[in-house]
């Protein structure tokens, strides 16, 4: 699992985890979960919420650890105060591959205004080409047939050690995990090409050697991903 902090954030958003799990087997009763504890009211709803207060996220359609990050930040930058500016993980327990932050450090936490429920699912939706969140859930969130699943926590700096946090994501997802290397190795990229529109880039670059012609593609994911708060 990765954990990164992000220095110029609010302290209430400073922390950032990601495990990656291969070989999931019981994706459909996260899905199921997720819906059970969506609906629920009471105080038994909002345990059951924060229980599975995470993004799940469907890891054949992520096409680096760059793409991942910069729709976490997109997410985050997009839901904070429009006092702060750029940013992405400023440090961690492995290299940070995005590079901008805020001038300056936000001194207080102040509430997010989100488009979704929580900031969470403001990820799916950052990665979706379009702002409907149902759509989003549906190309990018856990599903009944998911092998492949990132999980994302965003939380204070003052939460729980990791060792803590990622026995409760064990106790959610039965799958192996592994890093975040293995990203690119394991896209489907019927399904980006779909998700991203990416036809005619594939007609443009067909001529290029395959690894240039990933290298464009996921340069174009990215892209994608990085100007869509000003579209």
């Amino acid at each position: 699992m990765e954990t990164y902090t992000l220095q110029q954030l609010p302290p209430a958003y400073r922390r950032l985890s990601i495990a990656y799990f291969d070989n999931v087997t019981n994706s459909a009763d996260i899905k199921k979960e997720l819906v059970r504890s969506a609906l629920m009211e009471g105080p038994e709803g909002e345990e059951a919420r924060r229980r599975m207060d995470f993004a799940f996220v469907e890891g054949d359609v992520i096409v680096s650890r760059l793409h991942l990050l910069t729709s976490i930040q997109t997410a985050l930058l997009t839901s904070l105060p429009q006092s702060s500016t750029s940013s992405s993980p400023a440090s961690s327990s492995t290299p940070s591959t995005a590079t901008p932050t805020p001038s300056e450090p936000l001194p207080e936490s102040p509430p997010l205004k989100t488009k979704t429920h929580n900031i969470h699912s403001e990820i799916l939706l950052a990665l979706n080409t379009n702002n409907n969140i149902s759509d989003a859930l549906r190309a990018y969130s856990v599903s009944d047939k998911t092998k492949r699943l990132i999980v994302v926590r965003i939380a204070s700096e003052s939460s729980p050690p990791e060792k803590d946090l990622y026995a409760h994501i064990a106790s959610i997802v039965q799958g192996q995990l592994t890093s975040l290397d293995t990203l690119e190795a394991n896209v489907d990229w019927k399904k980006v090409d779909k998700l991203y529109k990416l036809a005619e880039l594939n007609q443009a670059i067909k001529g290029l050697g395959e690894d240039e012609r990933l290298d464009r593609k996921r340069a174009a994911v990215v892209g994608t991903v990085a100007v869509k708060p000003s579209t």
